[in-house]
Order: structure tokens, then C-alpha cells, then sequence
């Protein structure tokens, strides 16, 4: 998986882990990150903000973990 850096997450770019029927995504957007995990089928989410991009890559690192093993 490739890291997005600040950078290319503040021109737009969305980092993604994708499995069969679920997403984990990590963006930026009016200067908060986003980490959300959907569920397709269920609609079940997982949906925390973080102000910094560290703690934001900590929780992405951390859904992906949870619910893509």
C-alpha cells in the first residue's frame, strides 16, 4: 500500500485499502482528516476525524487491521 503524503492528501488524492465488499479510506478535506471504513452490503461504518495527519495514520493503519484480516 502507498503512503499518500500531506501533500498529495491536501491537493485532493484519497488513500484507499479495499477488500471484498468493504473500503478504508483516508482523506483530507477542510483541513480535518478523515478515516472511514464502510461496509458495502450492511452500510456499516467506521468514521473518525483527527486534526493531524499522525494520529489519522495511526487509526487507518489500525481499521485496516481490524476489519481487512
Amino acid at each position: 500500500m502507498i503512503k499518500a503524503t500531506a501533500y498529495q492528501l491536501a491537493c485532493g488524492i484519497v488513500q484507499r485499502a479495499e477488500t471484498a465488499g468493504m473500503w478504508t479510506t483516508l482523506w483530507r478535506e477542510h483541513g480535518v482528516y478523515h478515516v472511514r471504513t464502510h461496509r458495502f452490503g450492511t452500510g456499516r461504518q467506521v468514521w473518525e476525524t483527527f486534526r493531524t495527519l499522525k494520529p489519522a495514520r495511526v487509526e487507518f493503519k489500525a481499521q485496516v487491521k481490524t476489519y481487512h484480516t
